[in-house]
Formats: structure tokens, C-alpha cells, sequence
């Protein structure tokens, strides 16, 4: 399986970093963000690791995936040999789909 970011997960990251920075120092930061992706990486074997994500956001035939890590709900889509990381929110923010 091949892994990729949408653009709106690669802002995720992005966010994420900078909150870290800014309350943890760099070092620190980086070294979160660096085990929220050894994480994310583990779909690579077990694709079929999240759980079937359902929202009142999202219409049931996206046939999305929803993994919680940390503090974070890793939003992902299954397409034949990819796996396409959609959006990595904070638990408990709802996934709009029409930014992605």
C-alpha cells in the first residue's frame, strides 16, 4: 500500500507543528509530529485499522476511515493499493468535506 496526504492533511501537520512550537518548544514539536506520523504509518500493513467513520457531516458512501491517535482522529480513504490520509483533527471536530 502507498501512503499519501491530502492537501488539507499536510496543513493539518502543519497546524500541528506550529501549536507545538509554540507550547512545547521546537524539539519537542517535532518529536510529536514525528510519532503522529510512525502512527499514521502503520495503516501501510493494517489499512483496515480505522474504524468506519460516520457523521452527520458525511455522507456514508465515502466509505471513510476514522483511527484515533493521541489526541488526534486521522481521517483516511482506502482506494485500491493507496491510502489517502484526508484530514487529522482534534477528536471531537467534525470532518467538513467540502474543504477537501
Amino acid at each position: 500500500m502507498k501512503l499519501v496526504y491530502s492537501a488539507e492533511a499536510d496543513t493539518n501537520l502543519d497546524e500541528i507543528l506550529d501549536y507545538g512550537v509554540e507550547n512545547w518548544g521546537v524539539e519537542r514539536a517535532i518529536a510529536y509530529l514525528e510519532l503522529l506520523q510512525d502512527e499514521i504509518l502503520v495503516l501501510i500493513d493494517h489499512p483496515e485499522l480505522g474504524k468506519k467513520y460516520q457523521s452527520d457531516f458525511v455522507l456514508l458512501s465515502e466509505s471513510l476511515r476514522a483511527l484515533d491517535i493521541d489526541n488526534y482522529k486521522i481521517i483516511y480513504r482506502l482506494n485500491d493499493e493507496i491510502i489517502e490520509i484526508i484530514s487529522i483533527l482534534p477528536k471531537g471536530r467534525p470532518l467538513l468535506l467540502g474543504k477537501t
